[in-house]
């Protein structure tokens, strides 16, 4: 590894002379404090003096868009149910006197479907090719076969013009959080013919909880798909990205984006971390990745 160069910078507004010299355009860099003051030194690790300064960056550019794909924030709807649900398990008693809980086990059984579409028409939009093909094959599968993804991508459409109708929380073994069929039937939605002939045929006592069960399995099954598209370059990334953080960590510096504008510099830039597009680097993100490496075992 190259020794740190000589830091001629501040972490509060980049030092001019730091700036110059060397192309514009996005790097890595790392902020240490300054001994015995409060405030930090940025180094910008440039290519040309940090041999792997460009393995860094691009394994951070794919496993950061990774870490931010709607698939996140369908998982983290998911296991905001689950904790949720875990509260009144462990403590049904106390759980009454929360007034609001079953509204937030309510709302929490909503945004995940909200999330779960926007999953869908997401990947809907961007994959194109053979990868288009595959993921409209998939998500036909799930829609033949699984009732509980039907009636899902039907909910989010519902819930953005209707309040669920749930009756209770059930607490026993599990929770249950019901939802009354007729008064989902009884309104003028358009379910489609083949959600109403579902509803008919279910209990007049929805099981909402059992839905978003076997709705995250559907979930499971497609994201796994998307991940096979670029599997191989996650596996690689992931060391890679683990090897900058335990590059920050022996140094006990912080990692940041540094986002150059590709215009001349000028004395206000100096000073303004927002022009310079001066970002922290998120520690999280090789365990996010991970997770969705392993969600079927949280399905």
């Amino acid at each position: 590894m190259t020794p740190t160069p000589p830091v001629t910078s501040d972490f509060r507004g980049l030092a001019f002379q730091n700036l110059l010299g060397g192309p514009m355009g996005q790097y890595l860099a790392i902020a240490t404090k300054r001994d015995g003051v409060g405030n930090y030194r940025l180094h910008r690790l440039r290519p040309e003096v940090y041999e792997d300064a460009e393995a860094w960056l691009a394994a951070w550019r794919l496993l950061a868009e990774v870490s931010r794909s709607p698939g996140v924030l369908v998982v983290r709807a998911y296991q905001t149910w689950i904790d949720l649900c875990r509260i009144v398990e462990t403590d049904p008693f106390g759980a009454h006197s929360r007034p609001y809980l079953s509204q937030d086990l309510c709302g929490s059984a909503v945004d995940y479907p909200v999330r779960f579409r926007m999953f869908l028409d997401n990947t809907t939009v961007e994959a194109r090719g053979s990868q288009a093909a595959d993921f409209k094959a998939a998500t036909s599968a799930e829609y033949d076969s699984n009732v509980t993804y039907r009636f899902s991508y039907k909910l989010r459409d519902y819930a953005q013009h209707y309040r669920l109708p749930v009756d209770f929380v059930s607490v026993g073994s599990r929770v249950a959080l019901f939802a009354s069929r007729d008064r989902l039937l009884a309104g003028s939605f358009n379910w489609g013919a083949r959600v109403r002939s579902d509803l008919f045929s279910s209990p007049e006592r929805l099981d909402v909880t059992a839905i978003v069960h076997g709705a995250f399995e559907s979930f499971v099954r497609l994201h796994n798909l998307i991940l096979t598209w670029r599997s191989d370059e996650i596996k690689l990334a992931l060391p890679i990205l683990e090897s900058f953080y335990q590059y920050c960590a022996d140094r006990e510096a912080e990692p940041f984006l540094v986002d150059l504008p590709n215009r001349p510099l000028t004395d206000a830039d100096v000073h303004s971390n927002l022009d310079l597009g001066l970002s922290p680097i998120d520690p999280n993100i090789v365990a996010v990745v991970r997770d969705l490496l392993h969600l079927n075992d949280q399905a």
